[in-house]
């Protein structure tokens, strides 16, 4: 009895598209796709319901005729490639042939098409109307319609229910829809888009604007100040360019951090290793880059043809890539980055030290004006120096003996007995004495640390919300917006009063009672922007993260005497003040008796 059959043509269709096709998010990729394919310099997207209810792509490329269009719908057919060698350097986004067939497979499409006089000379005058269900054509008439293509998606997987009723809410699948199309339009500068979700304008750019004004757009005004450019760099067999975060503006995630490759977006993990290792020390244990860097290589060492979805690519020779990646993000951080300060001894030099006796309330000062002796001042007393004279350095020295490894060592419990403040050392470092040993605090981990159990206290007794008295406004990225509206009742859980303020912006009303309202914008802002898909304890994770990194003192910040007291205070009263919130340490000891050694003591 036989048992192998050949499946039903209808059943062969459901399941490409099954691999092609996973949310109206997929649909818009390919449809916009085969738009930039088609030539087109004005594209339109028209979202309702988040794309559940009808999506619609609209351009003005090359249009297709009466057969084309009937022709493009059925599987493996394109206009993209001819045979097997056109495969080793695809240049063009769509090539399979499943891309329209998949689509029409799992909803009702009505798509109407006319050849652009730009392309055909014989372009024809009339356009072509065609009605398609389940991947089947129902009519096809003549119809006017301007040189270009339209194609209307309603009722995505009405034939198929459970992946229908997988559909996410309306702000959930906009937002899977932007996620989408922010790369494409940053891949595009040359491109017009725009995009609406209920008739909504929620994304619109002009052909032609410069790459930084296009990522503000995309990402809000605010990316101005927060990325740096990356220069043109070439190497063998290729050229890359972008812009990407600095350094304080890194992102728990690497989701924004988008790379396009000869016009394509791609997931590439090994391209973002390079990027991320191209800042070295710069950036934070568990932080992420984000931008944009756009790679030009040579379609030959490029394949393309991985997945259906054409996310992924595989590069041949992808060590030379990665290694011009890293060195340009090195070379371009380094040119954005302020050079260090030099230091010089002058005649009048404020040392952030304090004596013995008042550690932390009068500052010692270095002085020598008209002419007289040079004087110390601490606590209201004067001291001449010997010999009336302080002289600068010169000549050559000896070079003194450095720290040998291991000489400084996390500690293993926090310093017990009197604890005596010495200072600030670069802007960076809290110096302080115990135990007869000297320990270095670094103040932006420490302060973190402080922050982070803050927070967490909070949510544990169930802390209550602050109410603003002058609200807050915060700019967002397109269709961000809706997927705060919807959760706003999920933020109130968090200590967050969130509303719409129009179609980019939202107002803060309330806050948790952590965060200080003079903070607030900044963290929240990046908190938001980031808002959704998680489970709401990851997302108060989330939260508790960028109120301690965003809101916390920071490396290069002068501090008072009293905030170095309130600091170490609180630090030392931590349930885990010897590690940040990233694991690494707070403070380290260098023992006394070594620096005896070095001395010859």
């Amino acid at each position: 009895m036989r048992r192998i059959r050949v499946l039903p043509g209808e059943v062969v269709k459901k399941i490409a598209a099954g691999e092609v096709i996973d949310g109206p998010h997929s649909v818009v990729k390919e449809l916009v796709e085969n738009s930039l394919d088609a030539g087109a310099d004005e594209i339109t997207v028209e979202l309702e319901e988040g794309g559940r209810r009808r999506i619609t792509v609209r351009d003005n490329g090359c249009g297709m005729g009466r057969e084309d269009l009937m022709l493009a719908f059925q599987s493996h057919t394109t206009s993209k490639i001819k045979d097997s060698r056109d495969l080793l350097q695809v240049m063009t986004f769509g090539f399979r042939g499943e891309a329209l067939a998949s689509v029409a497979a799992v909803s009702r499409v009505e798509a109407i098409s006319r050849e652009n006089p730009r392309f055909f000379k014989d372009a024809e005058e009339e356009g072509t109307r065609v009605l398609l269900e389940e991947g089947r054509i129902l009519k096809v008439e003549g119809a006017g319609h301007p040189p270009g293509t339209t194609i209307h998606v309603r009722d995505i997987f009405f034939n198929l229910p459970v992946r229908r009723r997988g559909l996410k809410s309306a702000a959930t699948e906009t937002g899977r829809v932007m996620d989408v199309l922010r790369p494409v339009v940053l891949a595009h500068p040359e491109v017009s888009f725009r995009v609406t979700t209920d008739g909504r304008d929620v994304l619109t750019s002009m052909g032609g604007e410069p790459l930084l004004q296009r990522l503000a757009g995309v990402f809000g005004t605010a990316v101005r100040k927060e990325l740096f450019y990356l220069p043109r760099h070439s190497f063998s067999w290729g050229e890359l360019e972008g812009y990407l975060s600095l350094p304080e503006n890194s992102k728990r995630s690497s989701r924004d951090l988008i790379i396009i490759v000869n016009g394509r977006w791609v997931l590439n993990e090994e391209l973002k290793d390079a990027i991320r290792a191209g800042y070295g020390r710069a950036l934070m244990k568990g932080r992420h880059p984000w931008g944009l860097v756009m790679l030009k290589l040579d379609p030959r060492k490029v394949d393309v043809n991985v997945h259906p979805q054409k996310l992924r690519v595989k590069i041949d020779g992808v060590g030379e890539v990665i290694t011009a990646l890293s060195e340009a993000v090195g070379k371009g951080l380094s040119e954005a980055l302020p050079p260090p300060e030099s230091l010089e001894l002058k005649g009048e030099s404020i040392l952030p030290l304090f004596p013995q006796e008042e550690s932390v309330n009068h500052p010692l000062s270095v002085r020598a004006e008209n002419g007289r002796k040079p004087s110390v001042s601490a606590g209201g007393q004067t001291y001449l120096a010997p010999g009336g004279s302080v002289r600068r350095l010169r000549g050559d020295l000896s070079p003194s003996p450095l720290l040998p490894p291991g000489s400084l060592k996390p500690l293993e419990r926090p310093p017990a007995g009197e604890i005596r403040i010495i200072g600030q050392f670069g802007e960076r470092y809290i110096l302080l004495e115990a135990e007869e040993d000297l320990i270095v605090v670094d103040q932006h981990a420490a302060s973190e640390r402080v922050r982070v159990e803050e927070a967490e206290r909070f949510f544990k007794v169930g802390g209550r919300m602050l109410r603003l008295i002058e609200p807050i406004y915060i700019e967002l990225p397109p269709g961000r917006v809706d997927e705060v509206a919807e959760r706003r009742d999920e933020l109130k859980e968090l200590g967050l009063d969130v509303e719409p303020f129009g179609e980019d912006r939202v107002v803060v009303r309330g806050i948790p009672a952590f965060i200080k309202p003079k903070e607030a914008g900044e963290v929240l802002r990046d908190f938001l922007e980031g808002y959704g898909g998680r489970v709401l304890q990851e997302e108060r994770e989330r939260l508790i993260d960028r109120y301690a990194c965003k809101g916390g003192l920071k490396s290069g910040e002068t501090l008072t005497p009293p905030q170095i007291r309130e600091l170490i205070g609180d630090l030392l009263k931590a349930e885990d003040p010897l590690h940040c919130a990233h694991g690494r340490p707070t403070m380290l000891r260098i023992e006394k008796r070594k620096l005896d050694r070095l001395f010859g003591r």
